[in-house]
């Protein structure tokens, strides 16, 4: 081989080595990005979920409590005590459909 395509092949190895090292670093580099945004979407709905998991445990301190079991009572199932007049109202949205 001549000294110009013996210099020709060795440029064309550098570059075609380089390409191979630029490529692995950028699909590195996206996967890490792509589990960072995975475990960013984890992180928030576990939070979430502790947020709820609070609300059901401070529910369910109430449930044995006569009044949150009168209030639920009369707001779930539209019970009254006798000599006591249920009115029921209209919600705003019913209102808004039967003008249409």
């Amino acid at each position: 081989m001549t000294r110009g395509k013996r210099d020709q092949t060795k440029k064309m190895f550098y570059f075609v080595a380089v390409m191979i090292v630029l490529a692995v670093t950028t699909f590195y580099a996206y996967n890490v990005i792509a589990v960072e945004i995975a475990q960013n979407k984890v992180e928030a709905e576990h939070k979430t979920l502790l947020m709820q998991k609070a609300r059901l445990e401070e529910e369910l301190k109430n449930v044995s409590d006569p009044k949150y079991i009168e209030q639920q009572a009369r707001t779930q199932l539209r019970m009254i005590f006798p000599g006591e007049v249920l009115y029921v109202l209209p919600d705003k949205q019913e209102e808004q459909n039967e003008d249409n």
